[in-house]
């Protein structure tokens, strides 16, 4: 069985360090953002509340980062 090249190899790093970089950069940037601006609760129960958002989903890291 043939050996890949070693340029095959360098493109599968570089597809990799596309999607792995920005979201270490995203999570960086928001963890830091977040230790000075938490999100905040309401203490209102109604049905706007019930959808209030309690954390940072995957694509707002990626897109930050």
């Amino acid at each position: 069985m043939r050996r890949a090249s070693p340029e095959a190899w360098l493109f599968v790093g570089f597809i990799i360090c596309l999607v792995v970089l920005p979201v270490v950069a995203g999570l960086i940037a928001l963890k830091t953002y977040r230790k000075f601006k938490p999100i905040e609760v309401q203490e209102t129960n109604s049905t706007a509340a019930l959808h209030q958002k309690t954390h940072d989903s995957f694509f707002t890291v990626l897109v930050v980062g």
